[in-house]
């Protein structure tokens, strides 16, 4: 392994251009800004980074890639623990290339870092993607998911455990919340209408 490397301090917009730094994948114009935005800030922009090319370490080719593994490990080659961080946060905002745990761990661990809202819709995507029921009601119990995909997900994995109160309080919220679709609806009707009240059915239909 190459020696250690530390990071220096930003240099401006025209460092930030040699750099070419990637995006996430599928963000919008306003999440791609406020990313731009915030890797400015970072202490990334050193003869090191701006040689990459001949660094048979620079993780930014894996990066742009999507080989998470292989970025990690790369960054892990440098002093400064920002290089691993920067790298995290730009997996933790790849749909589907990390858990809700990870996501859930970033987002208490660094409250200050940009993009706190597309942070916790990763998580909330992850939490609808975990095939993993106990996972699930763990993360549903930590904190307050707001997607109707989400809180179906987490209605599942509740009544899977036993728990048919807060089942039904999750597929509550998620009626109310979203299900616009007569199929969708339909289906969830013909599980969850039981525990559907009238109080849920005016909510709904006030939004």
């Amino acid at each position: 392994m190459p020696p250690a490397r530390a990071f220096g301090n930003p240099s401006g917009l025209a460092a930030a251009k040699q750099l070419r730094l990637p995006l996430p994948p599928r963000c919008d114009w306003r999440m791609r800004a406020a990313i731009r935005s915030a890797l400015l800030l970072a202490p990334l922009l050193t003869g090191a980074w701006q040689a990459r090319a001949q660094d048979p370490n620079d993780p930014i080719p894996a990066v742009r890639a999507n080989q998470w593994t292989l970025a990690q490990t790369q960054a892990a080659s440098y002093a400064d623990p920002v290089a691993e961080k920067l790298v995290l946060f730009y997996r933790l905002l790849d749909p589907g290339a990390a858990t809700p745990a990870e996501i859930a761990a970033f987002l208490h661990a660094n409250p200050d870092w940009p993009f706190q809202a597309a942070l916790r819709r990763r998580w909330q995507e992850a939490i609808t993607a975990d095939p993993d029921d106990q996972d699930v009601v763990q993360q549903c119990a930590a904190a307050h998911p707001t997607e109707s995909a989400t809180l179906l997900r987490c209605a599942q994995a509740l009544e899977k455990a036993g728990n048919i109160q807060a089942a039904e309080a999750a597929a509550r919220r998620a009626w109310t919340t979203g299900i616009t679709t007569k199929s969708t609806a339909a289906a969830f009707l013909h599980h969850w209408g039981t525990a559907i009240t009238p109080a849920e059915q005016w909510t709904r239909f006030q939004h």
